[in-house]
């Protein structure tokens, strides 16, 4: 059985999670708040009048730093996706050839759980490890025996007795495509934006003055030391088969996103910005591999 309580929402729906509320709308089955603190909408909602995400090759493509040690992300998804994947766990990303490295994950569904499988890509191959449960996790390990220089991503798949699959990946070293005109991962403040891609968040980020959709394809993923911020009034929302990955350590907050001249911080407004001497989220000049890109997309 199904191990969270599911809840009709309609129209405006309130959830406080970490002392603040964040409010979506729609129809559907919704699941307890999510570990990533975002808020749910159901696969099939629509998204409204917004910017998608760049794909072109001719844009920037950022290689992530890989985290250290024990890094656990809760998966915010869709309320009415099944099998849901609720945690999973890499210990240690940063793991060199030769290094043990152990997974877990926590996941629920209506139907049965058939498997629950981590397949790791690295430069020259794709290896998975079937986890077995012990506990209320499923967990497993394996050997790293591929260089992961250019490629390295980690993902879990679930299966249930109903036929259904779900996954979440996430990305270590594969490059991230980033709109070097625009904001973090192409998305321009005061425009609706839609993810529909990867997009990596290790420091303080977010958008000003928009709604932020993750949607069909797209994930959000905030490492241990990253931030993510929207403002008072807008919402972050999940559709389709969008998740957020949301580490330990990292936090979406109520906020505004104010460039000090150093880096980006987390002001309560425009107002507050302003006095303290800084201004809305900039872009720097300084470039990754000859093309300009957003300074805060670590």
């Amino acid at each position: 059985m199904k191990k969270n309580i599911g809840i009709v929402v309609a129209s405006l729906v309130v959830v406080v999670i970490g002392g603040f509320a964040l409010s979506y709308s729609g129809m559907g089955t919704s699941s307890q708040p999510s570990p990533s603190g975002v808020a749910q909408q159901p696969a099939n909602s629509g998204a409204g009048t917004q910017h998608t995400a760049p794909t072109t090759l001719a844009q920037q493509m950022k290689e992530q730093p890989i985290p250290h040690g024990v890094q656990t992300y809760g998966v915010g998804q869709a309320a009415n996706i099944m099998p849901e994947i609720r945690q999973i766990s890499v210990d240690a990303p940063d793991a060199k050839v030769g290094d043990a490295q152990h997974f877990s994950a926590i996941v629920s569904s209506d139907a049965k759980i058939v498997s629950v499988i981590v397949t790791t890509k690295t430069d020259n191959k794709e290896t998975p490890v079937t986890l077995a449960l012990v506990g209320s996790k499923y967990t497993g390990s394996w050997t790293i025996s591929d260089a992961h220089d250019a490629h390295y991503t980690t993902t879990f798949t679930v299966k249930d007795a109903k036929g259904r699959e779900n996954s979440a990946t996430l990305t270590w070293r594969d490059p991230m495509i980033v709109d070097p005109t625009t904001g973090i991962c192409g998305q321009s403040d005061g425009t609706n934006f839609f993810l529909s891609g990867t997009c990596i968040i290790g420091s303080v980020d977010g958008i000003n003055g928009a709604n932020f959709t993750i949607g069909s394809g797209g994930t959000l993923q905030i490492n241990s030391s990253g931030k993510f911020a929207f403002n008072s009034g807008q919402n972050i929302t999940l559709s389709g088969g969008g998740k957020s990955l949301v580490a330990s350590g990292a936090s979406l907050v109520k906020g505004f996103v104010c460039f000090t001249g150093s880096g980006n911080t987390v002001t309560a407004d425009s107002a507050s910005c302003t006095s303290s001497g800084g201004t809305p989220r900039q872009i720097d000049s300084f470039t990754c591999s000859g093309v300009p890109r957003p300074p805060d997309c670590l």
